[in-house]
């Protein structure tokens, strides 16, 4: 695959990824064509779903109404894997709000109840509980990470560069806090090439498969 560094090749891949999540992990019961991809800034959060049609589209079948999933462009260049359990996130709030399962309540509906858990563990997601959010705490299970290898996904290679102004007092004027960019992990995927076991750390290493006694591949 071409190195992801143009946005709408980008979003292209989003598309493409979003169509295999759900055939592979929605056993295609989304409506895709319903869905709008956007990448654009999603303060304190990696992405959003609007649960009405918050867009219209004009084709050759007349106007249809799509509902809106956001990926937060600031989080775009994190690992792939932790970017596509994003999209099962956003998604499994599109499935729920398809069922007619309210899933959120409270906070401006930001509450995740545990119907969301229930069901986002059910497509590859681990989720975990926070105080203010619910249960919404998101990381890919092993079996996305391996689905994700088996894929051949790669990282975006670009995110947006997110920051606030910041009033310098007494000067009269403001300054502009220096860019920071999103800190990539230091971790490394290593699978045995027998039985598919999956290993991470932190720099390449002769590491053996407890299983198949297996050096295990960097990937």
């Amino acid at each position: 695959m071409k190195q992801t560094t143009n946005m709408s090749r980008v979003i292209g891949e989003i598309q493409s990824i979003g169509r295999k999540l759900n055939k592979d992990w929605f056993n295609g019961e989304l409506d895709m064509d319903r869905v709008i991809w956007t990448v654009q800034s999603t303060p304190k959060a990696y992405g959003h779903f609007t649960p009405y049609l918050s867009y219209r589209v004009h084709d050759k079948e007349g106007e249809r109404g799509a509902v809106e999933i956001n990926l937060g462009g600031g989080t775009l260049d994190r690992n792939i894997e932790s970017v596509i359990a994003t999209m099962i996130h956003e998604m499994t709030h599109y499935y729920n709000w398809c069922h007619g399962v309210k899933d959120c309540s409270r906070s401006g509906g930001q509450y995740h109840s545990k119907k969301f858990k229930l069901e986002a563990e059910k497509h590859g997601l681990h989720i975990e509980y926070n105080s203010r959010i619910g249960w919404s705490l998101t990381e890919p299970t092993e079996e996305l990470i391996e689905w994700v290898i088996e894929n051949g996904f790669e990282d975006f290679r670009l995110g947006r560069n997110e920051f606030q102004e910041m009033i310098v007092v007494g000067t009269g004027g403001k300054s502009v806090t220096p860019p920071k960019f999103p800190k990539k992990s230091n971790s490394i995927k290593m699978i045995c090439p027998c039985c598919g076991n999956i290993a991470r750390v932190t720099k390449t290493t002769n590491l053996i498969c407890g299983d198949c006694l297996q050096k295990m591949i960097e990937v």
